[in-house]
């Protein structure tokens, strides 16, 4: 996928200076080609996700430090000026990596198979085409027009960042907020087949009895209806076997009496 951002940063690396930066490290053409192709977007990916206050600190130090459109490419001609320059370059690298350089310099160097300070060379000569690029040449440094060209390009950045150098962004800052654009990982028992669909499940809840006044009322008075049958009843008993005790003994008493004449 073209992105027309990286493509303005990979068009200062003229194949003239792409030669001599080949030559410089003893690598070939192609090869620093590769590597540009991967460390143009972890850069841009690592200047997009600063906030304005650190993007404009940033970008202070980077229009006071490059004056001119195309990025100077590594020289040993003069160690004076070569040495104060990688300092001043060192440290806004440190800034736009969150003081990560190492470690993406050492990741880079995996991946592409080739020496770290060649690596490093490389990630130092691309720092100034980035920057001629996302400020038209040194004419727009407005931190709120820089941020909106990076923030447009977001995607397109991280689509570029080989795979196995998406470790390398998400440690492109100190904060949280960055691993945002990792997504996270489903755990097992999430993952659900997409074509079974269950019935809604409705939760039944029995209802809590409520004593009211006329409930017990209700209750008070069945008890008592269930004590007057029990009364009624061994009335009933006490009629029937009593009078019948009652009968034998008259009987018993008329025997008795007719003996004695």
């Amino acid at each position: 996928m073209d992105n027309s951002l990286i493509n303005a940063v990979k068009s200062i690396f003229r194949e003239d200076r792409r030669h001599a930066l080949a030559n410089t490290m003893g690598e070939t053409p192609l090869r620093v080609d590769q590597s540009l192709d991967a460390i143009i977007p972890i850069l841009l990916v690592a200047l997009q996700r600063k906030d304005k206050n650190q993007l404009q600190s940033i970008l202070m130090k980077a229009e006071a430090r490059f004056t001119a459109q195309d990025p100077p490419l590594p020289s040993t001609t003069s160690i004076d000026t070569t040495a104060i320059s990688a300092n001043a370059e060192q440290e806004l690298l440190e800034d736009i990596t969150a003081n990560n350089s190492a470690y993406i310099s050492d990741s880079l160097h995996q991946y592409l198979g080739i020496e770290g300070a060649n690596v490093h060379t490389l990630v130092i000569a691309v720092l100034p085409a980035i920057f001629s690029a996302i400020s038209k040449g040194g004419q727009q440094w407005d931190v709120d027009y820089v941020k909106g060209l990076l923030d447009n390009n977001q995607d397109d950045f991280l689509a570029q960042v080989p795979a196995d150098l998406a470790p390398v962004v998400v440690n492109t800052d100190g904060d949280s907020g960055l691993h945002n654009s990792v997504p996270p990982a489903t755990p097992a028992d999430a993952i659900v087949d997409p074509t079974h669909t269950s019935p809604p499940q409705h939760a039944t809840t029995e209802p809590t009895p409520v004593h009211t006044p006329e409930s017990v009322k209700k209750a008070t008075k069945n008890k008592g209806i269930w004590w007057l049958l029990i009364l009624v009843f061994i009335v009933a008993l006490w009629v029937v076997f009593g009078r019948g005790c009652t009968g034998q003994s008259s009987t018993e008493t008329a025997t008795d009496t007719s003996t004695v004449q």
